[in-house]
Formats: structure tokens, sequence, C-alpha cells
């Protein structure tokens, strides 16, 4: 299974801010920030990075703020966004493979094993990441501010 590359950059997203959340001097969801500073801090597309923000904004993950200090923050806490669900909310589809479609695609959907072992294994999968809070995947914080090259000075 591979994840989109929207999945990809909405977990990012949700952990570069989850960082200035528990470090910005006890506000809850942290300053907003501008998508521009962290695609570069990932090193990823602004423009792209922008549309998975719009998407975890209407998932309500994020809150959008308007004006020369706007940008984005978390919605809730960070250990209160479960991996799963932002997964459910980004990828377009979790077809593993053309037997999910349906018999037009699979002439022996009817008698194959092969959708019930992949639906098994995808349900496996996404309990796996039910279990993970996106606090949980930036638990290495200090390490993680200085990948990212997040100046706590100026927050």
């Amino acid at each position: 299974m591979r994840l989109t590359r929207h999945t990809d950059y909405g977990l990012r997203l949700l952990m570069y801010l989850a960082l200035e959340a528990s470090t910005s001097g006890g506000h809850a969801s942290g300053p907003p920030r501008q998508v521009a500073q962290i695609a570069r801090a990932f090193g990823v597309s602004a423009h792209h990075l922008s549309k998975v923000a719009q998407t975890l904004v209407k998932a309500g993950f994020l809150v959008a703020t308007r004006g020369r200090s706007g940008g984005f923050r978390l919605a809730r806490p960070a250990a209160q966004i479960i991996v799963g669900d932002v997964v459910r909310a980004t990828e377009p589809d979790f077809e593993l493979a053309d037997c999910f479609a349906g018999e037009d695609r699979c002439v022996v959907q009817s008698c194959c094993e092969l959708s019930g072992v992949l639906e098994d294994a995808r349900q496996a999968f996404m309990a796996r990441l039910d279990a993970v809070t996106v606090e949980r995947l930036v638990a290495a914080k200090q390490q993680m501010t200085i990948a990212l090259r997040i100046d706590r000075t100026h927050t």
C-alpha cells in the first residue's frame, strides 16, 4: 500500500504545527504558521501544501487565519488528532486492487479469496494508524526542531 503525496504532506504539516504548539509557551494550538514557511522546512511545493492545508481545514484538523499575521494552526491538541482519521480524510480511496471495484473489473471476484485477504490487511493497517496520534509522531521534539530548522528565538 502506498499513501498519496497529499496524505504524506498532510501528516508532515500536522507534525510541524504540533511541534510549534508543543513549544509555544502554553498556547494549546501554537501560533499560526504560513504554508511557505512549512514548505521550505520540508523542501516541498508550497502550492501543493496549500491545497493539502485546505483539505485539513475542511476536515477539522486545522484552523486558518487570514491577514498579515495569519496562517494555519492545529484545530485541537496533537494528542487528539488520530493518524488514521487524517489518512481517511486525505486518501481518495482504499482500493488495494481491481477486485474492490466490482465484478466488471475482476471476473473471479465472486469466488476468489484475494479481496477478503486484502480487506483484512487494509483493516489491520488502519487499526494501527488509529492507535497513533500526531503527538506521538513528534515525540523526538528537539531532534525534529533541529532537522526542520525551526527557530525558537522568534516564536
